[in-house]
Order: structure tokens, then C-alpha cells, then sequence
């Protein structure tokens, strides 16, 4: 039997329970983490900032100095065994400043970037599930406060508040709770008028229980990337003012502040500002390139298909399939107990159940069911485009006494140029009007 593969002819089967000790949560965050190293920038990404926050974590073992501590006899020396990043022109250690420091600015950009987000999917969900005056009165406030450049506005209320690490925070939660609340919004407008959200809604829920029991997980994939850009920009955020004098103030270990009073010294001493503003730019790419890397991983349906598991699909398709007596005359096209399935989050869940039907040359076949009843899923399993994640569990189709899922890659490129075709329901969103068909 062959072309049992992911979105090919028989797809998956559950895997025998009880062969592994890994709960299931456990099992997906595996599958999470080896698709992020997949990709060499994901990998690079989430291991740069795996590393900044076991420096933040170990800062005090790590730092050989104090970050305040001054030794006028070795100011401006260059890096050397005993001082690995040099020292700056008060003789402070540039090494332990930078180690430091990274505490400092992974707590107010992370906690900052974490109560912006919280505050955004609040005022976002309530937004745009509610509508009305309401969402209109909020909008346009967040409006305001968006045509505004983030930096400007961050001086505008360091200006009011005054300078100190709390000030820092605010400014973090209010900058960019409008950003994430939009796009919380926007998601949120889009999902409540499912069939799902209908059915709660008719069903008596409460409007608490309907926003963060129904929305709110459709809207954590997009909320997860936005939340990594965030901090990424929280980060940058902390690190310029604290560039202008109005973040962290001395004498506090803060990577901005640190690349200010180096400036002043470039050319004495250019390590004390390299090494600042490299931890600056090592932490934003590696945040923006998990990001990257989440986001890529949350655009598929689920986490990869384990091979395991399509291989014991396989050896189950086909002996569900070979218990299926054949039709005595060929249709034009015959499906025969056609179960198709998705994998999510460790299992199998049936698309399409069971079913079967006979069409013969001439015949015109109109399938009808609401929505999520399986019609999509079931043209995909004809044209064997169901994707990484689905899978046909059982059954038999074929066209034209061929079994469909029993062709090579070859043979079904033959049969989609010149035997097959499908529409989707949407082919203007579906089809790039600048790609030939």
C-alpha cells in the first residue's frame, strides 16, 4: 500500500493508548518545540532568548562585580581576562553591568508587554463582541492615543509622571494596550458571528462566560503572536528611554542608560557601547525570530503529525478497507464508508463519518448540510488535499474503477490537470488572480 502520508491516500489513527508516560500536554509541547527548531531562525530565536532569560535568572552568580562598584585604578580598560567586556570610564565592569541589566529589562518589557496584552484582549473582547456606542467611544480613544508615535507619547507621560521604574510601566501598558486591543477586536468581530457563538448565545450563556469560554481560545493563536511582538517592541521601548535619561535611572544596570554615558567616550573606550547595544540587538532578534517562529506553528491546524501515527493509520485503513466489498459495477465515481479525520492535540477527530454513495457518468450530485457537517472536508478527500493533519481512516474512493487513494503523486497529478477539478466556496479568496491555475 502506498502514498499513506499526511494529506495523501489513508490518514491516521490514533495511537494505542497507554504506550507512553508523557501526558498529552506534554506530548504537544514537544511537538511545539521540534517545529520550532525546525526552522534555523525559529531555533536561533527561541535559543537566544532561552539564554537571556537563564542570565536574567542567574545574574548575581554570574556577575564576577557589582554593577555599581567603581575602580578608578581600572577605568577604561579593554577586555581582558579580568574584566571579559573591559571596564567604562568609572572603572564599573561592563560584563557584569550587561548581565545585570538583562533582569532589569526582561521584568518591565515582559511584565509591561504581559498587562498591555491582558488589558488589549479585556477592552478588545468586550469591544467587539458588544458593538454600539461603546465600541465606538472606546475605538476612536485608542485612535487618538495610536496616532500619537509610541516614543512621543512615552515622553509625553514620562514627562507628566516622572522618571522611575513604575513610570516605565505604565507607559509600556498604556502605549500598547491600544495596538493589541484592536487586534483583538478585529478577531473577535469575526468569530461571534459563528455558529458556535449562536448557539451559546441561544442557550442562555452568560455574555462573561460566551467571551472567554467561546472567543477567546479562536482568538489566542493570533493573541499568542502579538504577545511576542509586543515584548519584542516593549523591549526596544525600554531600552530608548532609558537611552534618553527618562527610564532607569543611575545608578541601576540598564542597557540603554549604559549605551548614553558610552557615547560620550566612543572613542576611548568602544566596548563599553558595543556590548550594551549588541545584548539590545541580540534580544529583539531573537524575540521577533520566535515570533516568526510562533506563528508559523500556529498557521497550521495543529502540531505535526507524528510518523507513528500515520503508520498505524495506515495498517488500519487498510485493514478496515479490505473487509469493504467492492461495488460489482463501477461507477463513474464510488465512495465506499469514507471516514475522514483530523489530528488535534493528540487525537483523531471524525470530519466525516462513514459514507458512501454511488455516482454514475451524466449525473448531476448535490451534497446539503450546515456548516461544519463535513462537505469541504469531503471534496478535499476526493482531490487528496486535506493537509499535513488529515487523513482518510477508512473507506474506498474510486474514480473510474481507480482507487484514488492508492495513485502516486504522479498518476494524481494526471487526474487533477485532466480529470478533477475543485471550486472552493469562496474562489476569489481562494484563487491568486496572478498565478495560472
Amino acid at each position: 500500500m502506498k502514498d499513506f502520508t499526511p494529506g495523501g491516500g489513508v490518514p491516521p489513527a490514533s495511537s494505542s493508548p497507554g504506550k507512553s508516560s508523557i501526558p498529552g500536554w506534554g506530548r504537544l509541547l514537544l511537538n511545539w518545540l521540534s517545529r520550532f527548531y525546525r526552522k534555523p531562525a525559529s531555533a536561533i530565536g527561541v535559543t537566544a532568548v532561552l539564554l537571556f532569560l537563564l542570565i536574567a535568572l542567574f545574574g548575581p552568580l554570574i556577575a564576577p562585580y557589582s554593577a555599581t562598584e567603581q575602580i578608578p585604578s581600572d577605568a577604561r580598560q579593554p577586555p581582558s581576562g579580568r574584566h571579559w567586556f573591559g571596564t567604562d570610564h568609572l572603572g564599573r565592569d561592563v560584563f557584569s553591568r550587561v548581565v545585570l541589566g538583562t533582569r532589569n529589562i526582561l521584568a518591565l518589557a515582559g511584565l509591561g508587554a504581559l498587562l498591555a496584552v491582558v488589558c488589549g484582549t479585556v477592552f478588545g473582547l468586550v469591544s467587539g463582541y458588544r458593538g454600539g456606542l461603546f465600541d465606538e467611544i472606546l475605538m476612536r480613544g485608542f485612535d487618538s492615543l495610536l496616532a500619537i508615535p509610541a516614543l512621543l507619547l512615552a515622553l509625553l507621560l514620562l514627562g507628566t509622571i516622572g522618571p522611575s521604574r513604575n513610570s516605565v510601566l505604565i507607559v509600556i501598558i498604556v502605549v500598547y494596550t491600544p495596538i493589541v486591543a484592536r487586534v483583538v477586536r478585529s478577531e473577535t468581530l469575526a468569530i461571534k458571528t459563528k455558529g458556535f457563538v449562536e448557539a451559546a448565545r441561544v442557550q442562555g450563556e452568560s455574555t462573561l462566560r460566551i467571551l472567554f469560554r467561546e472567543i477567546l481560545p479562536s482568538v489566542l493563536p493570533a493573541l499568542s503572536v502579538e504577545t511576542a511582538l509586543r515584548f519584542s517592541y516593549a523591549i526596544f521601548l525600554v531600552a530608548s528611554l532609558g537611552f534618553l535619561g527618562v527610564g532607569v535611572q543611575p545608578p541601576n544596570p540598564d542597557w540603554g542608560l549604559m549605551v548614553k554615558e558610552a557615547r560620550h567616550f566612543v572613542g576611548l573606550t568602544p566596548w563599553a557601547l558595543f556590548f550594551p547595544a549588541g545584548a539590545i540587538s541580540l534580544l529583539v532578534i531573537g524575540v521577533n525570530l520566535m515570533a516568526d517562529g510562533l506563528k508559523r506553528v500556529l498557521q497550521s491546524a495543529t502540531a505535526a503529525v507524528p510518523r507513528r501515527v500515520f503508520r498505524e493509520a495506515a495498517i488500519r485503513a487498510k485493514e478496515a478497507t479490505s473487509r469493504i466489498s467492492p461495488s460489482p459495477a463501477p461507477s463513474l465515481l464510488s465512495i465506499e464508508e469514507l471516514t475522514v479525520s483530523y489530528y488535534q492535540e493528540g487525537a483523531w477527530l471524525d470530519a466525516v463519518r462513514d459514507f458512501s454513495v454511488q455516482i454514475e457518468a451524466g449525473q448531476a450530485y448535490g451534497l446539503v448540510g450546515e456548516s461544519g457537517s463535513g462537505k469541504s472536508t469531503l471534496g478535499l478527500a476526493l482531490m487528496r488535499y486535506l493537509g499535513e493533519n488529515g487523513a482518510v481512516r477508512r473507506g474506498r474512493i474510486e474514480f473510474k474503477g481507480r482507487d484514488l487513494l492508492r495513485l502516486s503523486q504522479q498518476e494524481l497529478r494526471h487526474f487533477w490537470g485532466s480529470e478533477s477539478g475543485l471550486v472552493p466556496q469562496d474562489p476569489s479568496a481562494a484563487l491568486n488572480p496572478s498565478l495560472r491555475v
